[in-house]
């Protein structure tokens, strides 16, 4: 279950769009990614989002801009977003502030499940599609 939850959310994170930058040439590799939330236990963008619920001890999933949540994975100890700019350096805070947010070109997906007694960690990053041909330096 785990396995195919962090699928799911990889698929939506990795197409995480950019603004074009308005007055420069398309496309503007030094774009704003569109995130509206990205804390330790939430993202969200567009109408796609994720989080954990604790008390149900849970990934949840959004296609309606978080009107409903879908369970995606049950039995999670944890759920866990880390944020990465295009140098790869952590951003820090949660939630990002606006400028942070615009700035993430990877996100880490952090999971422990359990059952029984038993654990397993998942562990995996994805890197957002709309800027693969980005180069690193100053816009």
């Amino acid at each position: 279950m785990g396995s195919a939850a962090i699928e799911i959310m990889f698929r939506r994170i990795r197409e995480i769009p950019q603004d074009e930058c308005p007055a420069n040439p398309i496309p503007c590799l030094f774009g704003n990614a569109q995130i509206s939330v990205a804390s330790a236990t939430e993202l969200r963008f567009g109408n796609d989002g994720f989080r954990f619920n604790a008390v149900g001890g849970a990934i949840e999933m959004t296609l309606d801009g978080g009107a409903t949540w879908q369970r995606l994975c049950s039995e999670v100890g944890s759920l866990a977003f880390s944020f990465h700019d295009r140098t790869g350096n952590q951003l820090s805070g949660s939630p990002l502030s606006a400028t942070s947010r615009a700035a993430v070109r990877r996100v880490t997906v952090d999971i422990q499940l359990t059952r029984s007694g038993q654990t397993a960690h998942l562990r995996s990053a994805v890197y957002l599609r709309s800027f693969m041909n980005e180069v690193v330096g100053d816009p």
